[in-house]
């Protein structure tokens, strides 16, 4: 049976399997991007990894953690979208400035 998980509660040092994200694909030779938001779990991150490699080489991702975000966080999401440097994609990782909401 599986147990609901209230995404409200999540805490800076908590899992980095949820984490309360925004996202943009940006591609380079058109003006084709596609905003995402919401928590980034390991589901999340193989359909947006599998966006960003449709959109082809040149393309651009860009991800906003929340402010809190731990480093942990930062470097589960950087693990996550490493690969696609590979095939000719940026992956940039921040934190929200503070103040700002995700």
């Amino acid at each position: 049976m599986e147990q609901a998980v209230d995404h409200r509660s999540w805490e800076p040092d908590g899992d980095p399997c949820a984490v309360p994200f925004r996202a943009r694909l940006l591609s380079t030779g058109s003006d084709r991007s596609l905003r995402v938001a919401g928590w980034l779990t390991p589901y999340d991150a193989e359909t947006i990894g599998m966006l960003a490699l449709r959109m082809g080489p040149g393309t651009r991702l860009e991800f906003t953690l929340a402010p809190r975000a731990s480093e942990r966080s930062l470097s589960w999401v950087w693990e996550e979208f490493a690969y696609l440097d590979a095939r000719g994609i940026e992956v940039s990782v921040e934190r929200a400035k503070p103040g700002r909401q995700v």
